[in-house]
This record gives structure tokens, C-alpha cells and sequence, in this order.
């Protein structure tokens, strides 16, 4: 339990307010709207507060009454509370959870690391510099997969898949809830206390984040690992194979031509007049069909190019992912749903 006192509270604030600063500055460098982000954070806040001041009680109208405000709070009904929260931001905004989850990781990590390393400060436990190490390392070793490994990085999530290296949506999210649950459940072995109902609640609510964290690796690396190749692979297929018959399109339409079918010897006749204005008149057609298909060839290649590079899939107007659905029906889009409807009005 955390103490409700005048410093306890300042150092919540604090870490909070690190908190608030990462998350909105992974969340718009995702291309996410500032005023959601704010929106989400109040939420997290109030989800946070009532699920550590109600949850694991046994509540009453005097504890309502009297004591909501000066219990102290319960770590693991902030976690719960927080989790209802960010789930209720998701559904409402149609975020993608596991985005979400990534972005949120290192801005929980660094929290956690600040709010111990203020409770050191504020009592000298030793227990307080072991979870300051634990979360402190936490942090740094998200940061690096997230700066240098590029997990939880929509811009590399394609090429990342191209190159068949292990990355995939929630790998921040997951790591987070690995490393966290390690941190409290050696954390519990060193203060042992079997007597004490909530101590077990306690290790048992970790043990359960542990697995389940390690379940959801080898779920969506399973998952996301076939899913995204298999895409990626049918999309190139598709447009390799629209280029191939484009190409054969623009033989076929210059061998019917007219003006190439009259020339065949390197010399154009001129035909009576009736037959002049047809073949300048299927020739203006053959034209601009070749044109169109040009334009669509140039398209394909465009996208090809970005699968190569890995930047295929992303509207090039707000950054943000192309669904799935919509690349399978036209896979040289370039826009989203969204900016496109925009475009068109």
C-alpha cells in the first residue's frame, strides 16, 4: 500500500505527470491526436484513483464517507483501475489496443522508476532502491528495443516484417508486462510473508500477469508473424502479376492501333476520309487507354518500391495505417480511408 501523506502525494504527482509527457510524446510522434491522448490520460487518472482507493476493501458507506480520501492506495488496484480505463479509451476512440499498449509501456516503466526513486529518497527502505534498480533497468531496456531495435515503431513494422525479425504490435506492451511482473514477484519471494492472505493475492495477481505476458509473446509473434508475411507476399504477387499484364495490355493495344497496323512498313497511308476520322478516333482511344495503364503501371511500381523499403501501407497524408480490407481492393492506395473521403470532397 502507498501512504496518502503531503509527500507521497507530490511524488505521485510527479511520476504522473513524467508519465502524461512520455505517453503524449510517443502517442503524436504515432500520428494520435493530441486532444485524445488528454482525453485518455483523464480517464487513466480517474480509473487509477478509484481503482486504488475501492478495489480489494471491504467497503461501506463510512468508508466512503470518511475515509475514500485518506486510505492509502492499493498498487494493484491503481494497475486494474488503469487497465479498465485504457480499455474504455480504445473501444471508445477504435484505437488499436496493442499500439496503445506499446506506447503506453515506457511511460509506465519510467512512472514506476520515478515514483520508487521518490519513496528512496523519502524513507531510505532498501526495498524501495530494489524496485527502483528493477524498474529503473526496466526503462532503459525498453528504450533500447523502442530506439534501436525499432519495437513498438509503426514506420519499421513492415520492413521489420519483410526482414523476418522477430517484431510485432504489443512487443513493448509485452516486454513491459514481463519485466514488471519479474520485478514484484522476486520482489515478494524477498519479503515473504505466507501468513498473510494478501501477500498470496499479491503473488498470485503477478504470476498470472507473468504468464499471461509470456502467452501473449508467443501468441502474436505466431500470429502477426504468419499473418503479416503471408499479406505482404500476397500483395507483391498481385501486383507483379497486374504489372505482367499490363504490360501484355500495351503490346496488344499498340499491335491493334491503326496508325501502327497502316505503318507496319514505316510508312502511313492516308485512308478515304470516313476512314481516316475512325482510325484517327480509335487511335485517340488506344492512346489514352495506354495512358491510363502507364499511369497504373507507374502506381505499381511506386508500391513495389515502398515494400522494398518497408514504408508500404502508410497514407501519405497522415501516416497512419492503410486497413488491410482497403489494400486488398486496391493495393497501390495511398491513402486512408479517411483522407481519401476528405480528398473527394
Amino acid at each position: 500500500m502507498i501512504d496518502f501523506e503531503a509527500t507521497s502525494i507530490a511524488i505521485i504527482l510527479f511520476a504522473f505527470l513524467i508519465f502524461i509527457f512520455a505517453y503524449w510524446k510517443d502517442a503524436t510522434a504515432e500520428g494520435f491526436s493530441s486532444d485524445r491522448i488528454f482525453d485518455s490520460v483523464f480517464m487513466i487518472a480517474i480509473g487509477s484513483f478509484l481503482g486504488g482507493k475501492l478495489l480489494f476493501r471491504n467497503l461501506s458507506v463510512d468508508y466512503i464517507k470518511y475515509q475514500l480520501l485518506t486510505s492509502p492506495f492499493i498498487l494493484e488496484g491503481i494497475l486494474i483501475g488503469g487497465a479498465l480505463a485504457v480499455f474504455f479509451a480504445i473501444k471508445k476512440n477504435r484505437w488499436d489496443g496493442w499500439k496503445i499498449g506499446d506506447m503506453l509501456a515506457p511511460a509506465l516503466s519510467m512512472y514506476q522508476a520515478i515514483l520508487f526513486l521518490g519513496f528512496f529518497i523519502r524513507t531510505g527502505q532498501l526495498s524501495m532502491l530494489i524496485l527502483l534498480s528493477g524498474f529503473g533497468s526496466l526503462t532503459f531496456f525498453i528504450r533500447y528495443l523502442k530506439t534501436n531495435h525499432k519495437l513498438g515503431s509503426s514506420t519499421r513494422y513492415f520492413e521489420l516484417k519483410r526482414l523476418n525479425r522477430l517484431t510485432f504490435t504489443g512487443g513493448l506492451f509485452a516486454t513491459y508486462l514481463t519485466g514488471s511482473s519479474l520485478i514484484a514477484i522476486l520482489f515478494l519471494l524477498t519479503h515473504q510473508n505466507f501468513s498473510n492472505w494478501f501477500w498470496w493475492f499479491q503473488f498470485s495477481f503477478y504470476f498470472f500477469i507473468l504468464i499471461s505476458s509470456l502467452f501473449l509473446i508467443k501468441r502474436r509473434l505466431n500470429i502477426e508473424g504468419i499473418k503479416m508475411n503471408s499479406f505482404i507476399e500476397k500483395i507483391k504477387s498481385i501486383l507483379v502479376r497486374r504489372s505482367k499484364q499490363i504490360d501484355k495490355d500495351i503490346n496488344d493495344i499498340a499491335e491493334n492501333d491503326p496508325f501502327n497496323v497502316e505503318a507496319s512498313d514505316g510508312h502511313r497511308n492516308e485512308d478515304e476520309l470516313g476512314e481516316e476520322v475512325q482510325d484517327n478516333q480509335q487511335h485517340g482511344i488506344s492512346e489514352a487507354i495506354k495512358g491510363e495503364l502507364n499511369d497504373e503501371k507507374d502506381m505499381i511500381k511506386k508500391s513495389l518500391s515502398k515494400l522494398e523499403k518497408g514504408t508500404y501501407g502508410y497514407c501519405i497524408k497522415c501516416g497512419k495505417a492503410i486497413s488491410e480490407d482497403r489494400l486488398k481492393a486496391n493495393p497501390t492506395a495511398e491513402y486512408c480511408m479517411a483522407c481519401e473521403n476528405k480528398i473527394a470532397k
